[in-house]
């Protein structure tokens, strides 16, 4: 009969296997949550160029340049998702590439997150026109507008606690590479 793992840890899939620590286990999730907030952002900006009022001509023609920013943004989103997902599932197997790869993937999506941010709240990443004709849409669809500055805020602030929660003291120690396999001495045989 199996006996249940020690209070305090959780089973693995792999026998003998470390469990990796609670860092380590909090920074994979955050890295999932980071890769629906970039899905939701790239959702956000998908409404953004549907929702373009094409009544007025003169916005839209200002606006066209910033939707193509806007879809490349959407290539950029689903790519950095796709490498957090990889990454948080090799993370909590103590790979350390994976780990080198979720640092990656996070400045990416914080150099994308102060893109959007700097869009929410009216920067000029868009261009004087493409601000102006943002600007009009914002205040057509308020909610829109502070769900994609929530989002944004969000995109900035979750790289850095994922940094932080990879380089503890625990997370660093998980990380490390294995203590070697004590070298295999054969058997001696005594003459009888």
């Amino acid at each position: 009969m199996a006996q249940p793992p020690p209070t305090g840890q959780a089973e693995t899939s792999r026998p003998g296997a470390p469990v990796p620590p609670r860092m380590v286990r909090y920074a994979s999730a955050v890295l999932y949550v980071m890769a629906a907030l970039q899905l939701a952002m790239a959702a956000s900006a998908i409404h953004i160029v549907l929702t373009v009022d094409d009544a007025d001509r003169e916005a839209v023609t200002a606006f066209s340049d910033a939707a193509v920013a806007i879809v490349a943004e959407l290539g950029v989103a689903a790519a950095i998702a796709a490498l957090m997902v990889l990454a948080g599932i090799f993370v909590t197997r103590g790979r350390s590439w994976a780990r080198i790869l979720a640092i990656v993937t996070v400045v990416l999506q914080f150099c994308t997150g102060l893109a959007a941010a700097e869009r929410e709240f009216g920067g000029a990443v868009l261009g004087e026109a493409g601000a102006a004709a943002y600007a009009a849409w914002q205040a057509q669809h308020p909610a829109a507008t502070i769900v994609g500055q929530v989002l944004s805020v969000l995109l900035v602030l979750a790289p850095i606690v994922l940094i932080v929660l990879l380089v503890t003291g625990s997370a660093r120690a998980y990380f490390q590479h294995r203590q070697a396999v004590k070298e295999w001495t054969p058997p001696t045989f005594r003459a009888s």
